[in-house]
């Protein structure tokens, strides 16, 4: 009599777990090149291969009660956003929705499409918390770009990531793009790590000097996907408290003795 029970608090959690990811979807609606998440629901099946069967997950009373939807991933839509025209040089556009900084993090290489950079206790050219922006010199060689003392005038990149200095040229923006952009996970402050997948080079980025992309949440979207979801976190609560209602009746009324 419980399995109702069971089957309405899996879809609560469900739910619950979807308003999670659209609220900070729409927490993020201003921060640049946020990429919206959309959860992917599954059901549960009890003879899965991804998991070791026994004597327990074989029983019909297991594979009644568990058969609940779940969250099985968070998909990352990594659609371009609209470009927004700031003039300050050292803000920098990708133009090509499948190319990525490439940043020198503490943790390792990641990789981002926010390009607010801006000049570390390093003198370096670097992201807003301070990591450096890894480039190709001259020589071809993997690097970081010093930038302290020079003029934001000065500064001029062209459309194929080059980066010039009075019209010198000083390096190219180490850029990469995936085979697989699914396997990149988030890791906060706009930063992606690449797990399974190896970057590789891009001929084309399209740089845009002058220009952030901003975020690409549609709000409106999000409230209409956030309505839905507390409507169906609602409904669920209320088929608990009927199945709880039921549940109460069956235990004190049925087989009494009139």
């Amino acid at each position: 009599m419980l399995n109702g029970i069971y089957t309405t608090v899996g879809g609560m959690v469900a739910s619950e777990r979807r308003l999670d990811v659209i609220s900070n979807n729409l927490a993020n609606v201003n921060t640049d090149s946020y990429k919206k998440d959309r959860p992917v629901f599954t059901l549960y099946q009890p003879n899965d291969p991804r998991f070791p069967q026994n004597a327990v997950r074989e029983t019909l009373y297991n594979k009644t009660i568990n058969s609940t939807s779940r969250m099985d991933n968070i998909y990352t839509n990594f659609d371009r956003g609209t470009m927004r025209e700031t003039h300050n040089p050292f803000d920098i556009a990708i133009g090509n929705s499948e190319a990525f900084f490439a940043i020198d993090a503490p943790m390792g290489v990641r990789y981002t499409r926010d390009g607010a950079f801006t000049i570390n206790n390093d003198g370096l050219l670097s992201t807003r918390e301070g990591f450096p922006v890894i480039i190709r010199n001259t020589d071809g060689e993997l690097d970081t770009l010093a930038v302290d003392g020079v003029g934001q005038g000065d500064v001029i990149v062209a459309k194929d990531g080059g980066i010039y200095f009075d019209g010198e040229l000083m390096g190219n923006f180490e850029m990469s793009s995936f085979d697989n952009v699914d396997k990149l996970q988030k890791q906060g402050r706009n930063l992606y790590a690449a797990i399974g997948t190896f970057p590789r080079g891009t001929a084309t980025p399209n740089i845009m000097q002058g220009f952030l992309e901003g975020s690409n949440v549609n709000p409106v979207d999000e409230m209409v996907q956030m309505i839905d979801a507390t409507r169906s976190f609602e409904m669920y609560g209320r088929l608990v408290r009927t199945h709880d209602e039921i549940n109460g009746k069956a235990s004190s009324e049925i087989g009494t003795v009139q």
